[in-house]
């Protein structure tokens, strides 16, 4: 399938890994997202990658406790806002791996890849209960919403370099 190609990996100290994902990694990448994101608001199962999933221009990092994928994120090109603008999306961590960094780490980590790619902004519509993880990583509310599945998720956006 080919879906993306493995790039360079950051080992943690806690044996954790974080990547950007192979082939044999989607079942793991599906799994989580929908246990994270899809099953508390009752969306339905995911089984296959979607064609955004399949984009060449898509970016996708996650992280590896050995075999299993405990964190994921996407990032889509958004030309509603420019051509070197991101959209952070399906960004997902395990509920037993959070407050470890390893969130942080899978998003800073995308955020590595797309700057070498010439992104010059990321932009993401959080649920409200993640403000706070992502000002930490530098990303500022910018005054306007999104709905999803219902709930007006606030867009945040970060300038990166």
């Amino acid at each position: 399938m080919a879906w993306c190609i493995i790039t360079n990996m950051k080992r943690r100290t806690d044996g954790i890994i974080v990547r950007q994902p192979g082939d044999t990694d989607f079942e793991g990448i599906l799994e989580l997202r929908w246990r994270v994101l899809d099953e508390p608001i009752s969306c339905s199962r995911e089984t296959e990658l979607t064609k955004n999933d399949l984009r060449p221009e898509a970016i996708h990092v996650a992280a590896f406790d050995g075999n299993v994928v405990i964190s994921t994120v996407r990032l889509d090109p958004y030309p509603k806002l420019g051509e070197h603008v991101y959209l952070v999306r399906k960004m997902a961590t395990d509920p037993k791996y959070r407050r470890r960094g390893i969130g942080a780490d899978v998003l800073l980590e995308a955020e590595r890849i797309s700057a070498g790619r010439g992104v010059t902004r990321l932009v993401l519509h959080s649920r409200p209960d993640s403000v706070a993880f992502y000002k930490t990583l530098g990303y500022r509310l910018n005054g306007r919403t999104e709905m999803h599945d219902g709930v007006e998720d606030p867009e945040m956006e970060k300038t990166i370099t």
